[in-house]
């Protein structure tokens, strides 16, 4: 059908309509192909190529259920407003022209966050995965996960607030499971700024120890009785749950004269940041976060 110009649609505003077509080759609407209505290829079978190159953009595309061994179009030639395209159970073996998965994922979210579908993105994926591009096959499946959040606020489906309100944060952290080393930089990070933050109160005068007493009632040296304080273990100490160096039992912050009870405040802090970035880190490489 290259170059052809449908000028006419049906009382549904269709203009081409090949429900259930089987081509043994290749379908072209190509070179300057038009048409002023929906072209729906709701689940036809093309052996060869599906091609939509040099051609207008459709007003609206639908390819669900449909296959094809290899896929060629342009971006000229997708539909232009979101919703326009309908991709569930759209099925490709290749792709003729692939400009990298920023642009094929555009073409994905044509499908708009209404009537939306997580079954492109995995297509894409696979297709990535399939090429040998790990890279770009995780980057697609994050966005789908994105997208489904998007799609949920977006559509206001009932209970979805809480669902959004964990899974966000699950993304930041490690990418929904897919960067999961992700966890363990923020891990280290508020290490080194919570070793950092407590040397800065213990130049304040701000970090004493829980000393133990002699018969006499004198308080122990450090180094006998318990550990002399150190900024970065007892930082380690604090953030990091379950395991003991002995810090966090023998020191304690309190309020200095300028801060006041900042000190106090950031060692709550750290150990709630700590359990939540530790229990993150963990279970993404534990497998407790699940991708799909």
């Amino acid at each position: 059908m290259s170059g052809a110009k449908l000028t006419g649609t049906d009382s549904r505003g269709v203009a081409l309509a090949a429900h259930g077509i089987h081509v043994g080759s290749d379908a072209l609407l190509t070179e300057g192909f038009e048409a002023v209505g929906t072209i729906r290829l709701l689940g036809a079978s093309i052996d060869g190529q599906l091609a939509f190159v040099r051609a207008g953009a459709a007003r609206r595309l639908v390819l669900l259920d449909a296959r094809c061994g290899q896929l060629a179009d342009d971006e000229a030639s997708w539909p232009s407003s979101p919703g326009s395209l309908v991709l569930r159970g759209f099925r490709f073996g290749a792709l003729a022209f692939d400009t990298g998965w920023h642009q094929r994922l555009e073409w994905v979210r044509r499908q708009g966050f209404v009537d939306w579908s997580p079954d492109p993105y995995e297509q894409l994926a696979t297709y990535y995965t399939d090429t040998g591009d790990e890279a770009a096959a995780r980057r697609v499946r994050v966005a789908k996960h994105d997208d489904e959040l998007t799609h949920l606020k977006t559509t206001r489906k009932k209970g979805s607030r809480a669902y959004r309100f964990w899974r966000r944060p699950f993304g930041w952290l490690v990418g929904y499971g897919y960067r999961r080393h992700r966890a363990g930089w923020l891990l280290a990070l508020t290490l080194v700024t919570a070793g950092l933050t407590f040397r800065w109160a213990e130049a304040e005068g701000a970090i004493v120890p829980n000393e133990p007493h002699d018969s006499a009632g004198r308080p122990e040296p450090c180094g006998e009785a318990y550990p002399c304080f150190n900024s970065l273990v007892y930082g380690a100490d604090v953030v990091l749950p379950i395991i003991d160096f002995g810090q966090d039992g023998a020191w304690r912050p309190i309020e200095s004269s300028g801060p006041g009870p900042m000190w106090i405040w950031a060692r709550w802090a750290f150990i709630a940041l700590g359990w939540a970035l530790a229990s993150v880190f963990v279970a993404a490489f534990t497998g407790l976060v699940q991708r799909s």
